[in-house]
């Protein structure tokens, strides 16, 4: 499944909605002009289609542009040339003085084991973007299957036959459940692409 956008998981939450005032009506048939009270299930449940939409707040688009960027990164700073600094010490082979000590000392020498950090940084900062995008990615795919479950379970509700309830302990039981989706659908706290750290 590919990465279900914000408009998708808000229509998810509409499909969820109209079949929970669907199998509302469909449960107390005799509360009669069905498409009337359906309009009133179905208001009931305004809320829901939003609870999905919050899935869709965060910006992983950004951080896929993010984590191309660290990839690049990564891939320059690798590099052999940048690694051994032989571009450099070619060109600066014949200076001497104390000037050329200085810069050996403080720069050519320690450069190297400078880069294998930047190296690691890199590296750690890329694996943290990757798994805030599988995040991002797991969470609207998981809510996007508790809708076509949830669905299923509704379209599958009919008017109890016995019990003497005329389905009301069913209808309640949907309201429940329909009304509560956000307790497992709770989403992103803020706006934010990706959760910071104070330091």
């Amino acid at each position: 499944m590919n990465r279900p956008t914000q408009s998708e998981l808000r229509a998810k939450g509409d499909e969820v909605a109209v079949a929970a005032a669907n199998a509302m009506s469909r449960l107390m048939p005799w509360l009669g002009g069905t498409d009337r009270f359906r309009d009133l299930f179905l208001e009931s449940f305004q809320g829901v289609p939003d609870r999905f939409a919050r899935f869709g707040e965060s910006n992983p688009e950004r951080l896929d542009a993010m984590l191309a960027s660290m990839e690049y990164t990564m891939t320059s700073l690798s590099h052999q040339d940048i690694q051994d600094m032989s571009m450099v010490q070619n060109t600066i082979g014949p200076w001497e003085g104390n000037a050329a000590d200085a810069f050996y000392e403080n720069y050519v020498t320690p450069f190297s084991g400078i880069n294998t950090n930047h190296q690691d940084l890199a590296r750690e900062l890329a694996l943290a973007l990757e798994a805030a995008v599988a995040v991002i990615d797991k969470s609207r795919r998981d809510v996007m299957r508790i809708g076509d479950g949830t669905i299923e379970v509704l379209n599958g509700l009919e008017r109890s036959g016995g019990g003497g309830d005329s389905g009301w302990s069913t209808a309640l039981t949907v309201v429940a459940a329909v009304a509560t989706l956000h307790r497992p659908l709770r989403g992103p706290r803020g706006r934010g692409d990706c959760p910071s750290r104070s330091r």
